[in-house]
């Protein structure tokens, strides 16, 4: 398994993207873990929830034939990283915490490539099935892993399997294998890290009403220049004024009236066995303290004796 710190360890000037034991990893999680603390606040009022997705043939979709040429014929990193900043628009990618996750993704999916030597078709399906992913996972802040999981399988076994025109064969099933796996321990390995730089923050405002307080207008607080220090702000009417007491009715009284009695009732003998009780312990307590006395007064008068005799 791939961790963010043996991402981090390796040198980026690396163009391979293997580890140690020659493991396809990423290192865009390292870049996501910074930009946490970096993130900005974005508080939206409308968010998309969780839903199906469905796969489809991807080739072409975001790399063209010639721009899969242009890459294979690239080597330096950073030129490499400058060309796909210029076609994806991620020109701020070195101050964007953001972009540089991005930047970071975009480019490890093309180190795999070179890697498994995947040829021009295979490289651009491969890129657009880990643009796809990553642009369905974070379109919702709610938690959709078992959607994009899914999402992952078919769009793989749509570039697997010929059925057109739902899809094509133009990966082996070992081909499948070794890209799920590298799909499993790097992205969705770092899958939370990914939604909280990306989604949005929620901020629920709840407001409380009690029955019998007087409705007050609460004005909302301004999101943009106030935003909230947590991910989940609840605020709402705190007062705590009693409401009037409504008459009881004669049945109510009756019962009150009964209730009272029988609680007074029962007081009143736990009153006097308590009484009862520590009656009955002071006697016992009296009678140990003079048993007690007795005995020492009787080891005291044979004792007297005793000395008597010596001095004789």
């Amino acid at each position: 398994m791939v961790t963010a710190a043996a991402a981090a360890s390796r040198s980026e000037s690396r163009v391979d993207g293997t580890d140690g034991g020659g493991m396809p990893v990423s290192r865009h999680a390292e870049t996501a873990d910074t930009a946490v603390s970096e993130r900005k606040p974005n508080v939206v009022s409308d968010v998309r929830l969780p839903r199906h997705l469905t796969a489809a043939v991807l080739i072409w979709s975001d790399l063209t034939l010639e721009n899969v040429f242009h890459i294979q014929q690239i080597e330096a990193c950073v030129e490499l990283k400058n060309f796909l900043a210029t076609l994806f628009k991620l020109e701020d990618w070195q101050n964007d915490k953001r972009q540089a996750v991005l930047m970071d993704l975009y480019y490890y999916s093309i180190n795999f490539c070179r890697e498994q030597n995947f040829s021009p078709e295979q490289t651009s399906a491969f890129f657009s099935i880990v643009k796809k992913l990553h642009e369905s996972a974070v379109e919702t802040p709610f938690n959709n892993l078992d959607h994009c999981f899914k999402y992952m399988e078919d769009l793989i076994l749509c570039h697997s399997v010929k059925r057109p025109p739902f899809g094509i064969d133009l990966f082996t099933p070992q081909e499948s294998k070794v890209i799920s796996e590298y799909i499993v321990n790097t992205y969705f390995r770092h899958y939370k890290l990914y939604k909280f730089v990306f989604t949005p923050k929620l901020q629920l405002d709840v407001t409380f009403k009690y029955k019998g307080l007087p409705e007050e207008v609460v004005e909302p607080e301004d999101i943009e220049s106030k935003p909230a220090t947590a991910a989940t702000h609840i605020t709402g009417i705190v007062e705590d004024e009693e409401p009037e007491e409504e008459e009881d009715s004669p049945a109510m009284k009756e019962l009150k009236a009964i209730i009272t009695e029988e609680l007074e009732r029962h007081l009143s003998t736990m009153k006097e066995n308590i009484e009862d009780n520590m009656k009955n312990n002071d006697e016992t307590l009296n009678q140990k303290i003079h048993s007690l006395e007795e005995a020492n007064g009787a080891a005291h008068n044979a004792k007297e004796p005793a000395k008597h005799g010596k001095k004789k």
